[in-house]
Order: structure tokens, then sequence, then C-alpha cells
């Protein structure tokens, strides 16, 4: 909303403009709630939307710009935000099988290769309080042959893991196990997979 007669919108990520495709369109909840910046003669079409493709920006932290402009670049108004472009990940579960009974220990097995080359492994069992970081890596040829995305060989030199969860405490049932891969840039989950296990404790 501007009380300059349709001002531009102009997007930027780490002060760089993008060359992204504005549409904008009519918002009369927007023009009914907001008083003062114009009316609708000078904001015919106060809405805006757009999608950025961002494959090639490096993963980590950036900042995403949108500015109000008059026609000659004047900035009417300038509103930043932070966001974090997150390494290109995949995750594999090789050892436990859907539905299987399990009882007393959780043998653990796959494989991940992330960007993020200090990614680490957590494994939770839901509801309860059994959460293990604690997974050995080791290197697998076979996967760094058939996988030549999220980073390759130069930051996956160990993408295997393998690890045990002692579950004799947990009640029979049925449980979500969550395998998550732990960024080691800000501790957010880069992916996660989820299995459903049987616990039957002899």
């Amino acid at each position: 909303m501007s009380d300059y007669t349709n001002a531009d919108v102009k997007i930027y990520i780490d002060d760089i403009e993008q060359k992204a495709i504005i549409r904008r369109h009519k918002r009369d909840d927007v023009l009914n709630a907001i008083k003062g910046y114009g009316d609708k003669t000078t904001n015919t079409l106060p809405g805006y939307v757009s999608s950025l493709d961002i494959t090639k920006l490096k993963t980590g932290n950036h900042i995403l710009k949108i500015e109000a402009q008059t026609r000659d670049g004047k900035v009417l108004k300038s509103q930043s935000t932070k966001f974090i472009k997150k390494y290109d990940t995949t995750l594999w579960l090789d050892s436990i099988v859907n539905n299987r009974e399990q009882d007393n220990t959780l043998n653990i097995s796959g494989w991940v290769m992330s960007e993020d080359k200090n990614a680490t492994i957590k494994v939770s069992i839901q509801n309860t309080n059994i959460t293990e970081t604690n997974f050995s890596r080791f290197e697998r040829n076979d996967v760094l042959q058939a996988i030549t995305s999220c980073g390759g060989r130069n930051t996956n030199k160990k993408p295997g893991y393998s690890g045990t969860v002692d579950i004799s405490s947990i009640p029979d049932g049925i449980y979500n196990l969550s395998i998550q891969v732990i960024s080691s840039i800000d501790n957010s989950v880069l992916l996660e997979k989820i299995s459903t296990i049987k616990v039957r404790n002899l």
C-alpha cells in the first residue's frame, strides 16, 4: 500500500535483485482493512505473488528483501527477513522393516548423503525417552558410486551409519521410529525418515 500510484515491487536475495516474475492482483480485504497509504486510486493492485528459483543458491543463511519503489528506483519501503537454504540431503534405512516385531535391542543401519559434511544422525522413538545420537560412521563405496548428488565424495567421506538402541524398557506396542539428519550449522532437521516398529520384549 502506498500513496505513490502503483508502486513497483522488487525482490532481492543478499542485495542482488532477482529476475522473478511478480504478479500483482486485487486485494479488497487489504484495501478495506488498511487506512492511509493512499487508497484504491493509488493501489489498484496491492497484492503480489512470485516464486524464486534458489536451486543455484549456496546452502546456508541468506537475506530476502522486498522493496516498494517508485518507477525511477526510489525506495518507498523495505522489509527484510532471514532464511536458510537447507543442504541437499538423502537418507536410507537398511535394517528396519516396517511392522516387524523387535525385542530388547534395535540394530539400526543405513546411509546418508548430505552437502553438510558434518551432519549427524539422531534416532528417537515416539512417546518414549529414547533418543540416541551416538552412531558410528563408515565408508560405503557402493553408495558413493550410486549417488553423485548431495555433495558427492567431497562432503561424504563416511556415508554409512550404524548403531544399537536399547528398547528393553519400552512397553509392548506399536511405535514410530524416527531417523533424522541434523544440520551442523543450526541443529535443524535436514531430512527425516519414519518407520513403524512393533515392540515385544520377551
